[in-house]
């Protein structure tokens, strides 16, 4: 199973994601004294091999407080888990956690999932049925604008390039015939993807 990279800096929406998820055997791992050493890994290394045949979840809690070294060895841990190690790693600051390891797992940034209410509202799918050009423009300007928000509040590369698309899009559709629900359903889906909705 791909490991997965959990950023979130609230333990209530952490546990409401994990409250998500199947029932597993669960081995969640802390930092002590504000770090994750190399020590703690190694130990880890030597349970899996005991666990029971079932599928086992290991969490562990704030992998950006791991060092360097710890990491490195995490990295040899993530890439050889069997099938029946779901491993998920809790963050607050991604950009604390090694490129290698980043590129291995699948990111889920729970922080973006803050809307308002009124956003909320705003960027229901339904809420961006258009029939006229000058209408998908407008939608396509609300969306630019939470976009803008999201990519103030926690900037990623995917963002910013969905930003560049999203203009690239607006222009199009303001000169040429584009179809205006396919590019606004096009717009969206790149939105959710890019955890920009």
């Amino acid at each position: 199973m791909l490991p997965v990279i959990l950023i979130t800096n609230s333990q209530i929406q952490q546990k409401q994601y994990l409250k998500k998820l199947s029932l597993k055997q669960t081995i969640e791992i802390y930092p002590e004294n504000n770090l994750i050493k190399i020590e703690t890994i190694r130990n880890l290394k030597k349970q899996i091999p005991l666990l029971k045949k079932e599928t086992t979840r290991i969490i562990i809690n704030n992998f950006d407080l791991a060092n360097i070294q710890a990491q490195n060895s995490s990295l040899k841990l993530l890439e050889e888990a069997s099938s029946k190690i779901e491993f998920i790693l809790t963050v607050e600051n991604i950009n604390k956690i090694l490129p290698t390891i980043q590129s291995r797992c699948q990111i889920i940034d729970l922080r973006q999932r803050n809307l308002s209410h009124t956003q909320a509202i705003d960027l229901n799918w339904s809420n961006f049925t258009v029939k006229d050009k000058q209408t998908a423009v407008e939608k396509t300007d609300r969306l630019l604008e939470t976009a803008f928000n999201s990519i103030k509040q926690n900037y990623s590369q995917k963002k910013a390039e969905f930003i560049h698309q999203l203009l690239e899009k607006r222009y199009l559709l303001q000169e040429n015939n584009l179809n205006p629900q396919l590019t606004l359903d096009f717009l969206l889906i790149n939105a959710k993807n890019s955890n920009i909705i």
